[in-house]
């Protein structure tokens, strides 16, 4: 974790979700940070003023409209910041997400006080806060008098300390892009390494990192770019974060809820791009152990050893041990599945405990020997190196205790995956994963910080939140009873409506957390039902966007025949759109059977996922004009391509997981055992969110216009097809290709 200063203040139709939202009358409590309110003496413009046609954001920002559906959005954010509970939020495609949200609290900072952290998943999002809508809101209202900065992990700033050990290890010597890494770090204000202008491919080693890092006893303690960018964030009212970095933060408050946390103290979040805190939140609260963790510590050791500290041969025996120990996953003949399938035999149980037993026994003694290492030498950089690699070892030799054994009282699963890099190597990830987070973010946040604001394009399902409610904890449990007015639970509410929808790192190792930890079944969050609004997009659908679904395809199949059918039918579409074409599939392998099967069909450029980088590959794509691009998971959201580069987007099937993935299979096993309807409460409303997601590639401004695909007649055999429908836009719907040829004809 570490803060990077970026940017400092510079001169539908009506739906009601809640209706039965309480309305509470105590007046606000006060700030819990100490950061006091900035302008409570002016008077400040109100919402509608703010994000009208004629107001301060329409002068500071070029091109800005005024939309309804923005102002409602702003206005549930508002209610929920000032009645200091939850809310949900769903807003479609080109409402202003950003600003919607950026004025309520930008205005309540300046009345209350306090801190506000914005929470992303892309670094897009994050690039258009911090360049873009942040300065704009500051420009257009000087009179907040508030300050801003980003947040980063610790990973993405130099170590000074850490530089200098590197430039004495073989691998540096004479190394022309080390020496201008060197020259850069004396030159840099913040020590980011997204300001480098050239790849440094070991820069894991030079990288801040917890466990070499000696804090104010450091001799680069004054210089250090992460101490002094926290310094600046913890004097910012608002802060721009990534879910990674929140998660991570979470984790530790959990575990140690009066220690150091990664983020400073706040009073309100908002997380946009929300659809994405359930997966980074597992990530994030469960543990993963990988393959390369001991050939990487062993090769940071062997500067050591050659210096007579460490012994050789004990750091040979443990990457003999590490391969040993995962023998069984690497040779498996899955790519990944539970651990406790694959080792189905006591006796292999019993053989893998006794190998993890000794790496362990391994990892520790060698901590002990670079502690001895760093009491014998006298060289200050050598004596940081070797505490720093000593508390590595202690950290790996824990985390695969953790991860590898089972604890009754945690609702937790164990699993493996493994994978070939570019060169051959098959590397392995033993992996510990909660079945839920919603008693941990309960816990861990919503009991703690009720201003909590969760927004997304993609965020409800079936109309309604209720799935969503329930992975982040968001559904009541029984508790006591909340605080009294008097005791400052938020001001007067209103009941929040919208316009435009649709009608229809830690310093440890951490255990993952039990029942008796996580809050499962004990107290909890217990406030009132979040603000939940539905907003739809002031896109023209009904004019500008054609859905196609083709019924003689037949449902999907892994047939060759099926593979065929669908690479005839995105190359009629691709010839009809005149290129221009996204095709999102819903697996690799379906992406290189139908790449295989068209590359000589069709004379536009085709750029296929894997070929290049995401962010290339869609450069590239934009500037042909006329391209097909394949992609697989990450092509289904984050990438925008307006204008009239895009015309067509084609999705292979419904985009259900995986059913054999461990995660899929250990949640609806779990939602059956407890009496529910696996597909109904999970893998369907997964799904929906996904294809609305696929969907929205499509039109990215007013004027862009196209057709979306999708072969997957089950659409109209399957009863669960209608659902699927009714979440998407209102768009006009044809089966008959004629029909895409005489919308792409101007017909």
């Amino acid at each position: 974790m570490t803060f990077s200063p970026r940017f400092r203040q510079t001169s539908g139709k009506q739906r009601i979700l809640n209706p039965e939202m309480p309305i509470l009358t105590a007046d606000p409590p006060a700030q819990t940070t100490d950061h006091p309110p900035r302008a409570a003496s002016q008077r400040l413009p109100r919402l509608e003023t703010l994000l009208g046609a004629n107001g301060p954001l329409a002068h500071a920002l070029p091109g800005f409209a005024h939309r309804p559906q923005q102002v409602d959005l702003a206005k549930a954010v508002a209610a929920s910041l000032r009645e200091g509970r939850p809310c949900l939020a769903e807003a479609g495609t080109g409402t202003g997400k950003t600003l919607a949200y950026l004025v309520p609290i930008a205005l309540w900072l300046a009345k209350h006080g306090g801190r506000a952290v914005i929470s992303t998943h892309t670094l897009a999002l994050q690039s258009q806060l911090i360049e873009r809508d942040i300065p704009a809101l500051f420009a257009a209202l000087p009179e907040l008098d508030l300050h801003a900065a980003t947040l980063k992990g610790r990973s993405n700033f130099v170590c000074l300390q850490d530089l200098e050990g590197a430039a004495n290890d073989i691998w540096a010597f004479g190394d022309p892009i080390f020496a201008k890494l060197q020259r850069w770090a004396n030159e840099t204000d913040s020590g980011d390494v997204a300001e480098l202008d050239f790849t440094f491919p070991q820069w894991s080693e030079v990288a801040a990192n917890q466990d070499t890092c000696r804090g104010r006893e450091c001799r680069f303690y004054d210089r250090c770019f992460y101490f002094k960018a926290r310094k600046y964030a913890e004097n910012c009212q608002l802060l721009v974060v990534n879910h990674a970095l929140f998660m991570a933060d979470l984790r530790l408050k959990q575990a140690n809820p009066n220690g150091p946390t990664l983020i400073p103290k706040y009073d309100a979040v908002v997380f946009d791009e929300a659809h994405h805190v359930d997966d980074i939140a597992t990530k994030a609260f469960g543990l993963e152990w990988g393959s390369r963790r001991v050939p990487q510590l062993v090769n940071r050791t062997k500067k050591l050893a050659g210096d007579g500290l460490i012994d050789p041969n004990s750091l040979a025996a443990l990457d003999a041990l590490n391969q040993s120990l995962l023998d069984p996953f690497l040779i498996a003949g899955k790519s990944e599945d539970f651990t406790d399938d694959l080792l189905r035999e006591e006796a292999d149980r019993a053989d893998f405990r006794e190998r993890r037993d000794e790496m362990c026994e391994g990892l520790n003694t060698l901590a002990k020997d670079l502690i001895a290492a760093a009491d014998k030498t006298k060289d200050a950089a050598t004596k940081e190196r070797a505490t720093g690699l000593a508390r590595t070892a202690t950290r790996v030799s824990t985390e695969l205790q953790l991860v590898s054994e089972s604890r009754a009282d945690e609702d937790a699963f164990r699993w493996y995956q493994t994978r070939r890099l570019k060169g051959g190597m098959a590397v392995a990830q033993l992996v510990k994963t909660p079945l839920e987070v919603a008693p941990m973010l309960q816990s861990a946040l919503l009991d703690e910080v009720p201003r909590v604001i969760f927004t997304s394009a993609t965020l409800a399902s079936g109309g309604n939140f209720d799935y969503v409610k329930k992975r982040l904890g968001l559904v009541a449990r029984s508790v006591p009873s909340p605080p009294s007015p008097s005791e400052g639970r938020g001001g007067r509410s209103e009941v929040a409506t919208s316009s435009g929808g649709r009608s229809d790192a830690a310093s440890g190792p951490l255990p993952l957390p039990s029942e008796g930890e996580g809050g499962r079944g004990g107290e909890g969050y217990s406030a009132e039902p979040p603000v939940e609004l539905i907003v739809g997009s002031p896109f023209d659908y009904g004019k500008n966007c054609l859905l196609y679904i083709p019924r003689h395809l037949g449902p999907p199949s892994s047939a060759h025949e099926y593979t065929e059918q669908v690479a005839k039918e995105i190359v009629s579409l691709v010839e009809l759109a005149g290129g221009r074409t996204f095709a999102l599939f819903t697996s690799h392998r379906m992406l290189h059977a139908v790449h295989e099967a068209i590359w000589d069909k069709t004379d536009y450029p085709i750029f296929a996922q894997g070929e290049m980088p995401p962010a290339r590959l869609t450069d590239e794509f934009k500037k042909a004009g006329n391209g097909i691009l394949l992609g697989t998971a990450s092509f289904w959201e984050g990438v925008d391509v307006p204008g009239d580069a895009l015309s067509l987007v084609i999705m292979d099937k419904l985009p259900f997981a995986t059913p054999d993935a461990p995660t899929e299979r250990a949640r609806e096993r779990a939602i059956k055992e407890a009496g529910g309807n696996a597909f109904g409460e999970y893998s369907l409303p997964r799904a929906q969110i996904r294809l609305k997601q696929g969907f929205g590639r499509l039109l990215r401004t007013v004027t862009d216009r196209g057709v979306v695909a999708i072969l997957d007649s089950r659409l109209y055999t399957k009863s669960y097809g209608r659902d699927f429908l009714r979440d998407l836009p209102p768009s006009p719907r044809t089966d008959n290709i004629e029909s895409v040829a005489r919308f792409f004809g101007g017909g």
